[in-house]
């Protein structure tokens, strides 16, 4: 247990100095008071705006996994899935590993009464269906993004991640289909369960309706980043945002920071750069969309709290 201890400490670390490096590179040359005096001259309705998107991305992305668990023959209703979603995506920004969230869905799924395959399948597909979406919208958009990007590096960088995040895809939805002696594993046995599983949801008529969700999931980050540009009255078109928000998503998933901080200050000062708006507001917009994500994640903690002690907590009624 120490050692497990110590091993998500040293992750954690070695995560939020990498994430105070990725903060610090934009930072260098531009004034903290800057971007502090930006923060606070937004507009309040910007404010709002972006926060309802990312309360209806949350909402959908419940839908989500509803769909999918349909899909595998456990339906939950949205009364299930929505408290539960609520609560794993506080969990993910409060843990320090980046599957915190969905670790203590999974826990709080199979006290639902779905079994843990069921459970981890279903949150599994629900990831990386959501990931699916980004990568399909980005590859959609990648000759605007080949014009739009100066730097080549930038670009070619992108292209290596969308080989990789499709490789990876491919990979665990096939992986009951790799070399029989591996089936003797038991641990094996499991993952080629769940691979079987993903391939269900996904390849069916539940699948086109997963990744649309997925792609409406995407919509609403932009238009909470598109608000909070317009809050702060800068000139990016909803077209600029639709571009560089999918691609700071797609970099997002690679687990090397804290909740993606750094990663997304550090793209969106290059990227809408790239438009013309000043380092200081671009920063100030990553800033306050990171902060909300925080604050959409508060309800999540209060039905947590609701439950009382982890060890005999029930659910809300509602589910």
């Amino acid at each position: 247990m120490e050692n497990r201890s110590g091993g998500t400490f040293w992750r954690f670390a070695v995560k939020a100095a990498i994430s105070l490096i990725l903060l610090w590179i934009p930072l260098r040359h531009v004034a903290v008071g800057a971007v502090l005096a930006q923060i606070a001259i937004i507009d309040r309705a910007g404010l709002f705006l972006a926060l309802l998107a990312l309360a209806v991305a949350t909402f959908v992305a419940a839908l989500r996994w509803s769909t999918i668990l349909g899909a595998l023959l456990t339906p939950r209703s949205l009364s299930v899935t929505y408290p539960l979603s609520l609560i794993g995506v506080f969990f993910g920004q409060a843990l320090p590993a980046g599957i915190g969230g969905d670790v203590v869905r999974a826990w709080l799924a199979r006290r639902t009464g779905m079994t843990t395959r069921v459970a981890i399948s279903s949150i599994v597909g629900d990831r990386l269906t959501g990931f699916l979406a980004i990568l399909i919208i980005v590859t959609a958009e990648l000759p605007q993004l080949d014009r739009l990007l100066t730097s080549r590096a930038l670009f070619y960088g992108l292209l290596v991640v969308l080989a990789c995040g499709y490789g990876g895809i491919a990979a665990v939805m096939y992986l009951d289909k790799l070399p029989a002696f591996l089936h003797r594993f038991r641990v094996f046995q499991h993952l080629a369960g769940i691979s079987a599983d993903l391939r269900t949801a996904v390849f069916s008529l539940a699948g086109i309706v997963v990744l649309f969700l997925g792609a409406i999931v995407q919509l609403c980050n932009v238009v909470a980043v598109f608000a909070l540009a317009r809050g702060l009255h800068l000139p990016a078109s909803f077209m600029s945002c639709l571009l560089i928000v999918p691609f700071a998503n797609v970099l997002q998933t690679v687990p090397i920071s804290v909740a993606g901080w750094g990663v997304r200050e550090s793209f969106f000062v290059a990227a809408f750069g790239m438009i013309g708006i000043a380092a200081p507001s671009a920063l100030a917009v990553s800033v306050i969309f990171g902060l909300l994500v925080l604050v959409n994640s508060l309800p999540g903690g209060v039905l947590w709290l609701m439950q009382g002690s982890p060890t005999t907590a029930k659910l809300p009624d509602a589910l």
